[in-house]
């Protein structure tokens, strides 16, 4: 996530009350100005003196009224009631407005995001033209060349947060351009109050700290990688070690091509937990999840069944301008973490949960302070059910190399290259290459 730089608010205090300063040095220049008269026991001043005085008291007298009426035009500004205490007499507690906090320097805002194009050319037929995905490689060996040339992954995002020392409450807002037909979506929305965040983020099941750095919008296809709806404590443990729990939507994903008339239904919110372990080598992370899967078909029966899953990760930093990153994830119905199904349905409405093992492994590297590169390699097991289509996809392999070149401060370009392949049930393999090329510009 890229945020820009914070944007300062006391500019507009001093705006509030240079009014009041003016009419304070008017007034005091008028006094002085009154002071230089002439007392009635000083010789008579001359008639022309006398009346360029007069003039400019005048003046200052006019211009005095004109301030007067300026500052008294000012409207205070006006409190929001968020909410009413009951427990008081006194009627809903008036708390400051949000232009209120802004203008007092309670909050800061941080405005962030950066535009991106993105130069795709596909040497192979791949289903997703502007993202990467093996999962989309067509395995009957037909031909495809595409070019694309878009922006969708322009990103932008606010973050408020106040301006008191150990206070961690913080707003956080962020979207992109990958919604349906281009449109705007929500990536990142939600409040964190002390040790407690809600609202929708990258779930905890996951370790973002360990994506790795690709031009391509998918990344790695192997990388436990989703965000979703939750409520997450996190307690410090220890100096070095935290840990998190989190209930989070479920969002099942099924394989129904050969169940009956029915829908997946969402029993429960998952269950997970995490351990964090931070070095100034670097980092290590566990984490679990137990879920409960289950199918209604239109009569009315139901079958439930049980998802869980491990993740470990990490990044190891060998010196200062390179580290390497890995992960390792097993279970069985966990591969909706990676959008992929969860598990499949038979003709009888019996949910068959699918067990996966995904890997991951990155090296990313600063040749100078303007050159750097990343190179990633994933790739994921599955084992399908027999009842299962012949070209439902039974593995994955993703590679990603590139090379980013940032000239000056915000501005970098970047070119990548990208392979993949795909295996289905029936042995039936796909692969595919892509050149992409990036522009990316950070806002300030």
């Amino acid at each position: 996530m890229s945020f820009g730089r914070t944007r300062s608010f006391g500019s507009a205090k001093f705006i509030a009350i240079a009014p009041v300063l003016a009419a304070i040095i008017v007034t005091a220049t008028s006094a002085s100005e009154l002071r230089r008269l002439p007392s009635v026991s000083e010789p008579p001043v001359r008639s022309n003196e006398m009346e360029e005085l007069r003039r400019r008291f005048g003046e200052l007298e006019a211009e005095l009224a004109e301030i007067r009426i300026t500052t008294s035009a000012i409207e205070p500004v006006q409190s929001a009631d968020f909410w009413e205490d009951t427990a008081r007499s006194g009627g809903p507690i008036k708390l400051a407005s949000l232009s209120e906090s802004l203008l007092s320097g309670d909050f800061t805002i941080d405005v962030g995001g950066y535009v991106k194009a993105d130069l795709i050319h596909d040497f192979n037929a791949i289903g997703s033209t502007d993202a990467f995905d093996p999962l989309t490689i067509p395995t009957d060996g037909r031909p495809g060349e595409n070019t694309r040339l878009h922006a969708r992954q322009t990103r932008l995002s606010l973050d408020f947060r106040p301006n008191v020392e150990g206070d961690e409450y913080r707003l956080y807002i962020e979207g992109d351009f990958f919604g349906v037909n281009d449109a705007f979506r929500l990536r990142h929305g939600f409040v964190r109050a002390g040790r407690l965040l809600a609202g929708q983020t990258w779930s905890t099941f996951m370790d973002e700290s360990i994506i790795p750095n690709t031009l391509d919008f998918e990344s790695a296809r192997s990388v436990i990688l989703d965000r979703r709806g939750l409520l997450r404590w996190s307690q410090p443990v220890s100096e070095s070690l935290t840990m998190a729990v989190a209930v989070e939507d479920p969002r099942p994903r099924f394989d129904l091509d050969s169940a009956p008339a029915g829908d997946v239904k969402s029993p429960a919110p998952d269950l997970i937990g995490r351990l964090r372990y931070e070095t100034s080598w670097g980092h290590l992370q566990s984490a679990g999840v137990v879920r409960l899967l289950r199918f209604r078909d239109q009569l009315g029966a139901r079958d439930d069944a049980a998802g869980w899953g491990f993740n470990f990760t990490g990044r190891v930093n060998p010196h200062e301008f390179d580290s390497v990153l890995f992960q390792v994830a097993f279970g069985d119905g966990i591969e909706g973490y990676r959008q992929a199904p969860d598990a499949a349905v038979d003709a009888n409405g019996e949910i068959e949960v699918l067990p996966l093992i995904a890997w991951v492994v990155g090296y990313e590297v600063e040749w100078t302070d303007q050159l750097s590169s990343n190179l990633v390699y994933s790739a994921g097991q599955g084992t399908n059910a027999a009842f299962q289509l012949p070209g439902a996809p039974q593995a994955a392999e993703y590679v990603a190399a590139n090379i980013i070149f940032e000239p000056r401060e915000r501005l970098s370009y970047g070119v990548e290259y990208l392979y993949g392949t795909r295996t289905d049930r029936d042995n039936a393999k796909g692969e595919a290459h892509r050149v992409q090329f990036s522009v990316r510009y950070d806002l300030p």
